[in-house]
C-alpha cells in the first residue's frame, strides 16, 4: 500500500536509509543524529518535502522523499528526489513502479515542470537497469554530479 509518510513512520525510515547507507559507499552518512535530523525535517516540512511510503504486511519496505523548488535560472518548478530508500526485496517492485506514478501525479498536481531523478554510480543497484527503467518510462539523463569527499 502506497501513503503520505507521517512522524510515526521514522523509526522504519531511518531503518530503510541506514541499511541503505551500509550498502552503498557514495552515501555514507557519518552519523544517527544527521541522519535522524534530515528524515525528521522531510516528514514534518510538507510544504517544502513530499514523502511517500509503501507498506507491506505493517512494515515500511520503501520510502520516497521529493523536495518542490525552483529553478536559480529559470521560473520552472521542479520536483527532485532527495532520497529513495527500499529493502533489497522491494527494489524492482510494481508498487515502486507506483511511486513513481504517484510522484508524477503529485508533479502534475502543484504545476511543476520537471521531475527529476538520481542514482549513485557506487551503489549495490544496477546503474544499467536503473537508466534502462529510466527511459523507458520517459525520463533523459541531463546532468552528472561529481563529488569529492574532504
Amino acid at each position: 500500500m502506497i501513503r503520505e509518510a507521517n512522524h510515526s513512520d521514522l523509526f522504519d525510515v531511518l531503518k530503510l536509509a541506514r541499511e541503505f547507507n551500509k550498502e552503498n559507499k557514495s552515501f555514507n552518512v557519518s552519523c544517527d543524529e544527521s541522519l535522524e535530523r534530515a528524515i525528521t525535517k522531510i516528514i514534518n516540512e510538507s510544504f517544502t518535502f513530499k514523502t511517500w511510503v509503501i507498506e507491506s504486511n505493517g512494515e515500511v519496505v520503501s520510502v520516497l522523499s521529493v523536495k518542490i523548488s525552483e529553478c536559480f535560472f529559470s521560473e520552472e518548478r521542479v520536483v527532485e528526489e532527495v532520497g529513495w530508500f527500499s529493502t533489497k526485496e522491494a527494489r524492482g517492485s510494481l508498487e515502486n513502479v507506483l511511486l513513481i506514478k504517484e510522484v508524477e501525479k503529485y508533479a502534475e498536481l502543484i504545476g511543476a515542470d520537471k521531475i527529476q531523478m538520481t542514482t549513485l554510480f557506487e551503489s549495490n543497484i544496477s546503474l544499467d537497469k536503473f537508466i534502462k527503467y529510466f527511459n523507458s518510462i520517459g525520463y533523459k539523463p541531463v546532468q552528472v554530479h561529481y563529488s569529492k569527499k574532504i
